[in-house]
């Protein structure tokens, strides 16, 4: 990190009394600013001179540097100035600033120290948040009257692109300096970053920023016409800057450092913007397109002539992102070989969690997204849900990154929970369901479809147990008698209350050895035929094939009764 610094000419001593002191005899302004472009050096040669008039000032002679110590120091801002002479240079990360003095002497007391001055930088200070190099000259004769003179330097940077907040932060705030977004809580405002990434359906809508390091920049970003602009994606215009109107707004902050302990000294500089938006069409998924902007800063002083133009030219990407979903969990087994064996009259709950992959990844290579993509699960058309099965609206959820739904420190990952919910009707006994679903994007779903299917057989010879059923309404139903059922549940110990029981047992289970008559099964267990159907209703035809489960209602209870008694 660069430190403004400050060049200070420390002592001129010519070894005499005097009542004056040395006088700084230049055409160059106080305070006066040079700019330094990379590379170059600052020579101040012939433009500053320095001598003593007053005659009781010196003694007789000539003045000679060597004779009376004349001699500079370097400095950072951020320290006290040196009790000692340091050398004629002040190196920081990567960067240091170099000085070199040079004399012609006079030949009287009277005479002036001519010097030129050369500050050359090397190493790399593109990066530094200010560019400022405070210089201070001065004199001071044997008696310590002094006075000094003071101008400024300005390494010329190019703009610098600013892609994220975190690297905003990092590059404008530290001990030694402090940043002051004008008005706005964080450094940028929705900044674009160097990889995004948006969905069908969306709008991008962010803003590429520069930073200038001079107040008496302005900066103009171009669109580079190779690779140009992707279909669907618009440009505005600049923000920002000492002169904008409109500044500060919500796409231009104003920075301001301070330096020195005690704050002492100031410098602003500005940020500026362009917002930008982009709506991709369904042709343009799972591209990638790459757009480049030219940076182009102007300097120009009051009352001065224009400076070098500098540039910076910045490449960024943009990726469509297709719509596309994973199953997190489910209840269900998706196994083709299993069956969910269920009962008429229950209600089941199924629950699946989806989410979508690419909100999972993490990594500098990581695209900066925006999808919002909604997902939606879908009954088969060819392999229908069971009857009267549903999928319930999604509800979102916020998880952890190994996306399980526990405490942890950032529960930030969004997906989606999903229910399958049945409730199998009476009449359903015997019959198996292999039904399956879509995983799709609720409005986009022929991208990336995902198929899932799960095997249900509805068990026969059991019901559950309705809210508010009861054993006498159950008998009615299955053409029997309450006692008949109650004697085929002998765990039900009040045949009034049902609430104890989740289902009950219509009858046991026979087992047909070989092909049989239906009317043979009937009057082996005395069963009417509207009671046989209603318990085996896949048993339409008149014979009974061979290894067949008949659910029968035996006659063991003969006297019939429509009425519970004491």
């Amino acid at each position: 990190m660069v430190r403004a610094l400050m060049l200070a000419l420390v002592g001129l001593f010519v070894g005499a009394r005097g009542d004056v002191a040395p006088v700084f005899v230049t055409s160059l302004q106080y305070n006066q600013t040079f700019p330094l472009a990379p590379g170059q050096l600052l020579n101040l040669s012939e433009t500053v001179k320095i001598h003593d008039a007053d005659p009781s000032g010196t003694p007789q002679g000539s003045i000679s540097s060597s004779a009376n110590l004349l001699q500079i120091s370097l400095f950072c801002l951020t320290q006290t100035a040196p009790t000692t002479l340091v050398p004629l240079s002040c190196n920081f990360d990567g960067f240091s600033i170099q000085a070199s003095l040079s004399f012609t002497e006079g030949l009287t007391n009277r005479s002036s120290i001519d010097f030129s001055m050369k500050l050359q930088p090397s190493g790399s200070y593109e990066t530094f948040p200010s560019p400022l190099v405070h210089v201070c000259l001065q004199a001071r004769d044997g008696l310590s009257k002094t006075s000094s003179f003071c101008f400024n330097v300005y390494l010329l940077v190019p703009p610098k692109p600013i892609l994220n907040n975190s690297q905003c932060v990092q590059l404008f705030n530290s001990s030694t300096w402090s940043f002051k977004p004008y008005q706005q809580p964080v450094c940028l405002i929705a900044p674009l970053n160097e990889l995004s990434a948006v969905g069908l359906g969306q709008t991008l809508e962010r803003n590429i920023y520069f930073s200038c390091a001079l107040s008496y920049a302005s900066v103009n970003v171009a669109v580079l016409s190779n690779p140009g602009l992707p279909n669907g994606f618009t440009i505005a215009g600049m923000y920002g800057g000492p002169s904008d109107s409109t500044n500060p707004t919500s796409s231009s902050n104003l920075l301001e450092f301070t330096y020195l302990p005690d704050r002492a000294l100031k410098h602003q500089h500005y940020v500026f913007s362009r917002a930008v938006s982009f709506a991709p069409s369904e042709d343009q998924v799972g591209l990638s397109f790459k757009f480049c902007l030219s940076a182009i800063s102007s300097y120009l002083l009051p009352n001065s002539s224009s400076w070098p133009q500098l540039s910076t030219d910045t490449c960024l990407s943009i990726s469509v992102v297709p719509p596309s979903f994973a199953l997190n969990s489910t209840d269900l087994n998706l196994s083709a070989a299993f069956y969910h064996d269920v009962l008429v009259g229950c209600d089941y709950v199924w629950s699946i969690t989806v989410y979508e992959p690419s909100r999972y990844q993490q990594g500098p290579a990581t695209p900066s997204l925006q999808t919002n993509y909604t997902a939606a699960l879908v009954g088969d058309s060819h392999d229908l849900l069971p009857p009267s099965a549903f999928f319930s609206e999604g509800q979102p959820l916020m998880v952890c990154s190994d996306r399980q739904d526990r405490v942890c420190a950032d529960k930030s990952y969004p997906m989606t929970r999903f229910e399958l919910r049945w409730t199998p009707s009476r009449g359903l006994e015997a019959q198996t369901f292999q039904s399956c679903f879509w995983l799709q994007e609720r409005k986009f779903s022929r991208f990336n479809r995902l198929r899932f299917c799960a095997n249900f057989r509805v068990s026969k010879c059991k019901t559950c147990v309705m809210r508010g059923e009861t054993l006498l309404a159950l008998a009615r139903h299955y053409r029997t008698t309450w006692l008949q059922l109650w004697g085929a549940n002998p765990h039900l110990q009040n045949p009034q209350n049902l609430s104890q029981l989740s289902f009950l047992h219509l009858g046991p289970s026979f087992h047909v050895s070989k092909d049989t008559d239906v009317t043979v099964i009937m009057q082996r267990f005395g069963m009417r035929a509207d009671a046989f159907k209603l318990v085996n209703p896949e048993l339409q035809a008149a014979l009974i094939p061979k290894d067949t489960q008949v659910c029968v209602l035996t006659a063991m209870c003969r006297q019939e009764t429509d009425s519970f008694s004491a």
